[in-house]
This record gives structure tokens, sequence and C-alpha cells, in this order.
């Protein structure tokens, strides 16, 4: 699935704004649940609280048999200057809620 993001704000526990680029991402469910995900992000500009990003790209994780994510491979231009990173999150299995604009 290739989703396409234009001026999107999304609440992800940090306020981004300006979001756009796209997410290709696959996966499957088992039992009503997601089982597995996979994909990469591409956001040639952003706004994270109040600092413009560009460049961003990460890819996004999620192995069958277990909880965590991953958002792997982060890089991105802030500020003049280049950052990288991972996060990694567990998502209770009674909810599982998003907030796209």
């Amino acid at each position: 699935m290739k989703l396409t993001a234009t001026d999107a704000s999304l609440s992800v526990g940090v306020p981004l704004t300006k979001v756009n680029g796209t997410a290709e991402l696959t996966g499957a469910t088992r039992n009503g649940k997601l089982s597995e995900l996979s994909g990469v992000i591409d956001l040639p500009s952003l706004s994270l609280t109040t600092r413009d990003l560009t460049n961003a790209h990460a890819e996004i994780v999620k192995r069958s048999g277990q909880d965590a994510m991953t958002l792997q491979k982060i890089q991105a231009q802030i500020a003049g200057a280049s950052v990288a990173g991972q996060i990694e999150w567990t998502i209770p299995r009674h909810r599982c809620q998003a907030d796209m604009r």
C-alpha cells in the first residue's frame, strides 16, 4: 500500500505538521491482529514541533511473533545538520490508534 501525504498533520507523540511525502507499506494480519509490517517512509519536508526537517527517510518493521515495532535507519536534515537514529515501541494488544489529518 502506498500512502501519500500533502501538508498533512500527524499525532505520533509529538506534533508533526506540513508533512509531505510517501510511505510504502506491506503487512499481514492473523486472527484480526497485525502480525507483520514493513515499509519505507520518504518525506522531503515536514515540521517536528516548530522545527523544519527535510529529506527524512526511515524504514518501519514489525516482525512476526514480536510485539515491538521499529522505526529504523532514520535520517533527516534539521537546522543545517544531519540527524539519524532508531525508535522502538510496543503497542498494547487491546488498542492501536492513529490520528492522520
